[in-house]
């Protein structure tokens, strides 16, 4: 990955994050329920819901018609809630990517993830619009994936404290076991069965943790949240209103993104 970012490679892909984001929000717009700490706590708690199968297919139809793939048009619908809710059309938020890129490192075992910043303008006129421009978000994040968060972070000069992460504190992450809980998930090894545990305990890392699953079952929603600046209530409230805007954007498909 060093020979990668070799011969000038990295220093255009880090002239474009610096361009991309220029001027970002240094911290999320949306209402806490109490006050930030001091020092994050990273105690949390979740929120869970969910849609039905008719919805989840007419969402992969409407992603199709837009040439975005299901992740991009869950973007696309997250920042639309986002901006509603925190009086903003200037939406930040982070999602992990595999990182490799190179076909060396195709047969490699290993943890060769990054975390990509997704900055999304919600102020378009048409709905067909903002998803062009949710594409070409995700198609410039990926064509510039190869930039160690970390070293982003240093040369954006983000000023870095314990109250909160840099960047981002909104997470935004998919998975393609919709309608597996941790108890269900069982593993096996000849002679040997291997079933998750759950400890009780909720780690928030972020503000928000927010896993959205779409597949032909339906569409999973899971929000981790961080109990030191969200309650319940405001989570369950984002997640109805989400699940509402998805439900509106199965049906109608077309019209303007305000």
């Amino acid at each position: 990955q060093r020979e990668h970012l070799v011969g000038g490679e990295l220093d255009k892909q880090l002239l474009y994050w610096e361009q991309q984001l220029a001027d970002v929000p240094g911290v999320h717009g949306l209402p806490l329920s109490y006050p930030r700490p001091a020092i994050k706590q990273h105690i949390g708690s979740v929120v869970t819901g969910g849609l039905p199968a008719e919805v989840a297919k007419q969402l992969q139809v409407v992603a199709k018609q837009h040439k975005l793939t299901p992740f991009m048009l869950l973007h696309g619908a997250l920042s639309l809630l986002l901006a509603r809710h925190s009086n903003s059309s200037d939406i930040v938020v982070g999602t992990p990517v595999a990182n490799r890129t190179q076909s060396e490192l195709a047969p490699l075992i290993g943890f060769f993830v990054n975390t990509l910043v997704l900055r999304a303008e919600t102020d378009h006129e048409t709905l067909a619009e903002y998803f062009q421009h949710i594409r070409q978000v995700h198609i410039g994040a990926q064509s510039n994936q190869d930039v160690p968060f970390e070293q982003l972070v240093d040369r954006l000069k983000v000023p870095r404290g314990g109250a909160h992460s840099p960047l981002f504190q909104i997470m935004l992450t998919t998975s393609t076991d919709y309608g597996l809980s941790a108890a269900e998930e069982v593993s096996s090894l000849p002679g040997l069965a291997l079933e998750g545990y759950d400890s009780g305990a909720v780690t928030a890392k972020f503000d928000l943790d927010i896993n959205l699953s779409m597949s032909d079952e339906g569409v999973g929603l899971t929000w981790t949240y961080d109990i030191s600046v969200f309650d319940e209530q405001m989570v369950s409230r984002l997640n109805t209103h989400l699940c509402r805007l998805l439900t509106s954007l199965a049906e109608v498909g077309e019209g303007t993104a305000a």
